[in-house]
């Protein structure tokens, strides 16, 4: 019997009509049934129970059609089942597929449609290679294999679309998802040339309740793509094992501009660009314990850039969260052509919101761990290490939430500094924590222009390591305001930097020691002189100016390697300091500050530059 075609072919059996061509037995290898292509365009089914039908070239299904429990479906080499024209396909239990070399089956692909898959615990639908030694699958190729499926949802898939209790086997990738989110559950993806299940750029589960029970093993690549957008999306309780990229791949084609929870799943994400999240509504993302992030060099997570956003990422001591870098010897993070300023592996711009909040977090190798500007942080029990340039970078108008809202960090092994801060949110430091071990320094306390305004009462408080001041600390505002530096802080000045008082606003600075832990001021490197000019008669590291009020002090403190000492135009108390090895005097008082309280002070190595009058303190003519 030879090929036989006709315009429209009833199969009164399967209770639908094929227009296309069937085929003789001869045609086909021993035992194999006849085939069927071409367009289903009436409503039916495929009921008979162990029946192997067989889809010998392209099949497009324009109506609704059931294929039923216990039916073999055989698609030869290159044959593509296409849902298509608003028609649905229902696989019920216990169906199984055999698909060929380069076969594959999709809905929505060009015109809309429905694919129901209806599996059971017990009796799953199974999607299988005819050949246990080939890739069944439409194949985007090695160098491109976004787009790759076995099983491929398109454009105009239907919303009615979704996939439940399967076995994908030995697919080039198990799952594409071009657009759309669709409940995927109870399915079991296994040895994909690529993926397990690919989402692309707008497309993901329907929500957390309808994405459970999935299990990803043994694939070639990642075992799935997603977009950072749809990670919220996520419930958390799949399994991924086995496979030759060990994590979840997050791509970030679209912001996340809805509120979102990141679950921990049992390998950890990897971001490949920049996340940006804020919304004009605002976008919260919430990170629960547990939950590991790598990312790729130049990858990282800003919020609140341009609207307002939030990340809470608040782990446990038992579950922290986890920020690091994919390969080994790189660094990630936005990077700046400044070296370092700006730079961060979790950049928070000044739209960040007060919700923000990071605990017990641990960052690794980023360029640098955490940036801010203009915004204020909570962020505690964390530990930043081994960035290329700081630990946590304040830029303008950043810092902690406040005190009680940044403690028990460490910064260590960093590149150059464990914190760099302006002096004028320095009070928001809370001493409780640890900055030591970095390559450069302590805090890098920047005090260049309005960064060292004081004009706030605060208090400055003990460090593990000293803070590097660069620029001049202006402490005074219209209100006066006290500036409180605790006992055992030390303070290390770069070249021309200093601290004035009173200068042209009212304003204290209150520096009170004790006799075991005193208040250092120094210079940062040991062959710089630190401080204001070069004269003798208008030099010092600090400056009490004339509107410096009566409540200023230093007590029990060391003021060393400075142009001078201190220079004093006001009536403030200095007792019980070592004023030593400064270029000029340790203390210069002007005529108009009438009496000072200046007693029980030691001076040695002054005046290493030369000194035109003598004694210390010396009294300015």
């Amino acid at each position: 019997m030879k090929r036989v075609c006709f315009p429209l072919i009833a199969a009164a059996a399967a209770g639908f009509f094929v227009s296309g061509c069937i085929f003789g037995p001869e045609e086909h290898h021993p035992g194999r049934p006849a085939g069927t292509h071409g367009t289903i365009s009436q409503n039916g089914s495929w009921n008979e129970v162990n029946k192997v039908y067989r889809i010998d070239g392209n099949l497009s299904i324009e109506a609704s059609v059931v294929w039923n429990k216990g039916i073999t479906i055989e698609v030869d080499d290159g044959a593509v089942i296409s849902i298509a024209g608003n028609g649905s396909l229902t696989i019920r239990e216990g169906v199984t597929l055999r698909f060929g070399a380069g076969a594959y089956l999709s809905a929505g692909e060009y015109t809309v449609g429905s694919l129901l898959v209806q599996g059971t615990d017990s009796l799953p639908v199974q999607f299988l290679p005819a050949a246990t030694s080939q890739y069944w699958g439409y194949d985007a190729g090695a160098t491109n294999m976004d787009g790759s499926g076995g099983i491929w949802i398109g454009d105009y898939a239907a919303g009615t679309t979704s996939i439940a209790h399967c076995i994908i086997d030995h697919a080039t990738s198990g799952i594409f998802v071009k657009k759309g989110y669709f409940p995927i559950s109870d399915c079991a993806v296994s040895s994909s040339k690529y993926y397990g299940i690919e989402f692309a750029d707008g497309a993901g589960p329907a929500d957390t309740a309808a994405f459970c029970r999935d299990t990803i093993r043994n694939c070639g690549s990642y075992p799935m793509v997603i977009p950072a957008a749809s990670i919220g999306r996520l419930s958390g309780d799949c399994s991924f094992s086995g496979n030759g990229k060990t994590a979840v791949k997050a791509t970030s084609a679209s912001d996340v501009e809805s509120d979102a929870v990141w679950r921990k799943q049992d390998v950890p994400y990897l971001f490949v660009s920049r996340t940006d999240i804020g919304a004009i509504a605002g976008a919260t993302v919430t990170i629960r314990p547990g939950a590991a992030f790598l990312f790729e060099t130049g990858a990282y997570i800003e919020v609140g850039y341009t609207n307002p956003g939030a990340l809470i990422a608040d782990g446990t001591a038992q579950e922290p969260i986890s920020f690091a870098n994919s390969t080994a010897g790189t660094y990630w993070g936005y990077e700046t052509n400044a070296p370092g300023d700006g730079s961060g592996g979790l950049w928070f711009g000044s739209h960040t919101t007060s919700l923000t909040s990071l605990n017990y977090c641990t960052f690794a190798r980023a360029t640098t761990g955490i940036y801010a500007e203009g915004a204020h942080l909570a962020i505690s029990n964390s530990k930043i290490s081994v960035c290329k340039y700081y630990g946590i970078e304040f830029g303008s108008d950043a810092g902690p939430l406040d005190s009680a809202s940044f403690l028990y960090d460490t910064c260590t092994s960093n590149g150059t500094y464990g914190i760099k801060i302006s002096a004028a949110q320095l009070s928001r430091l809370s001493g409780i924590g640890s900055v030591s071990g970095n390559t450069v320094g302590g805090i890098f306390v920047d005090a260049n222009g309005s960064n060292g305004d004081i004009e706030q009462t605060g208090t400055w408080k003990k460090q593990d390591s000293p803070y590097v001041v660069h620029g001049t600390i202006d402490i005074g505002s219209i209100a006066g305001d006290s500036l409180i530096i605790l006992p055992g802080a030390q303070f290390r000045f770069t070249d021309d930097s200093y601290i004035e008082v009173g200068l042209g606003n009212p304003g204290a600075l209150i520096a009170v020691g004790t006799v075991s832990d005193s208040i250092s001021f120094t210079s940062h490197t040991s062959s710089i002189k630190w401080g204001y000019g070069t004269e003798e008669n208008s030099s010092g590291g600090i400056y009490f100016e004339s509107q410096a009020t009566t409540e200023s002090a230093l007590k029990y403190c060391i003021v060393e390697k400075a142009t001078a000492g201190v220079y004093v135009d006001a009536n403030v108390t200095i007792q019980n300091c070592s004023l030593r090895n400064n270029d000029h005097h340790g203390i210069a008082i002007t005529s108009s500050a009438a009496s000072p309280t200046i007693s029980n002070n030691s001076y040695s190595g002054n005046c290493a530059a030369g000194c035109v009058g003598t004694g210390d303190p010396y009294t300015i003519p």
